[in-house]
């Protein structure tokens, strides 16, 4: 159900919906945007911003995010494709069956969305709005 803004009507939701942000580093500016909007609609937002990168307890606790979590967000650009990271926290979401919301951030479909993620029917389209 959609407000008078366009804007998901959140109120019947239930309190606690945890999701996972999905990005590269190189779009950090965008992620911070879409984490404000997604807070802003009550939704509980894992992000890695406070783990050492690269180290076992870092992996071990995105894995624990995604698998605690209700939906996996992941903000589509041409650095997220190239990035080793978001590629496996994609595949690691869809084998523990985490629903998977992309979010066409920057570039086209070509260059930003890796290719068993793209619809190949002529009809789909993708329309981001970051507020």
């Amino acid at each position: 159900m959609m407000n008078k803004k366009n804007e998901p009507n959140l109120e019947n939701q239930p309190i606690e919906q945890r999701i996972f942000l999905s990005y590269s580093r190189e779009n950090t500016s965008i992620m911070k945007r879409i984490l404000k909007k997604l807070e802003s609609y009550g939704f509980s937002v894992w992000i890695d911003d406070n783990l050492i990168l690269g180290t076992e307890s870092w992996k071990t606790a995105i894995e624990d995010a995604i698998r605690q979590s209700q939906g996996l967000v992941v903000i589509m650009s041409p650095n997220s494709k190239e990035s080793l990271w978001v590629e496996r926290e994609l595949d690691f979401a869809r084998v523990q069956g985490v629903r998977i919301f992309p979010v066409l951030a920057a570039g086209e479909e070509n260059n930003a969305i890796p290719n068993r993620y793209r619809s190949h029917s002529p009809q789909a389209k993708y329309h981001v709005t970051i507020l």
